[in-house]
């Protein structure tokens, strides 16, 4: 008898546990990202049956059971209410619509929570090659749009090619060596509900650069030039005597070599015919 009890038991504790994770399953808060001044849409999980019932927090929102549906605060003149779907969008929202939105329908409120948020803007992505040595060597590799996304809500990523057209993708993309390495640049682009950034283009790095073994014109041609100048100018001088005026100008003695005294016209004297000039 107690062994039946204790088994009646055991089941009874199972049942509960079930019954409580069935309704955990079923509540959950949901993230609805909106932009302000745009649009914020809430759908219910379920079809409407009844009258429909949505509140922001604790207040009320808009409110149906027979005729045209009520709009309350300052929900009133911007909101829609659609009655056989159940579903609201708030038009022109603010900073102040961000919170919790429940709906009750036929008079049974949704184990379901509506959690508004204002993202904040996506970051300047990267486009980051995997692995960070991926070169002409490689047959394929994956790039990924690389940005801090915290607090971003849902973020959506596009790719382009070149110039080519925006293509909707995931954050990693795979890209084939021989399907791509025509192209230049890759570029990589992120989005949400409030803001839209593009990375810089990335140089593709399937490219092969042909080295260039050609030495510069400019590193042989500027000192041959100066050679010529240097050879010219030289040359000129000797043929015209430039450098013996330039030596007697700067000498000691005037270009006087035998250091002989010089008369007052700048003449060569002899001192033998001087001495025989004086003795006459």
């Amino acid at each position: 008898m107690f062994a039946d009890m204790e088994k009646l038991r055991c089941v009874w504790f199972l049942t509960l546990a079930l019954l409580a994770a069935l309704s955990a399953a079923q509540t959950g808060d949901i993230p609805i990202y909106f932009a302000i001044g745009k649009s914020l849409v809430l759908t219910p999980p379920k079809p409407v049956t009844g009258n429909i019932v949505w509140k922001h927090g604790f207040n009320l929102v808009a409110e149906w059971e027979t005729g045209v549906p009520d709009y309350y605060g300052s929900f009133s003149g911007r909101s829609t209410l659609d009655i056989k779907t159940g579903r609201l969008e708030i038009k022109k929202t603010t900073k102040e619509d961000e919170g919790e939105y429940t709906v009750e329908i036929d008079r049974n409120v949704l184990n379901v929570r509506y959690v508004a948020k204002i993202p904040k803007e996506v970051p300047m992505p990267e486009v980051v090659p995997k692995p960070l040595s991926c070169s002409s060597r490689e047959e394929n590799c994956t790039f990924s749009c690389e940005g801090d996304t915290t607090g971003a809500g849902q973020v959506t990523y596009s790719w382009k090619m070149g110039e080519g057209e925006w293509m909707k993708g995931e954050k990693d993309i795979n890209l084939i060596k021989t399907e791509v390495e025509h192209i230049k640049t890759i570029t990589c682009q992120m989005e949400n509900v409030a803001s839209q950034r593009e990375s810089k283009p990335k140089d593709n790095p399937f490219i092969t650069e042909e080295k260039d073994d050609r030495v510069p014109v400019a590193s042989w041609l500027v000192p041959l030039i100066l050679v010529i100048v240097v050879a010219g100018v030289v040359g000129a001088g000797v043929k015209f005597g430039w450098w013996e005026n330039i030596r007697q100008k700067w000498s000691p003695n005037g270009g006087n070599e035998n250091n002989i005294p010089a008369g007052h016209n700048g003449e060569t004297l002899d001192p033998l015919k001087s001495k025989e000039d004086s003795t006459q």
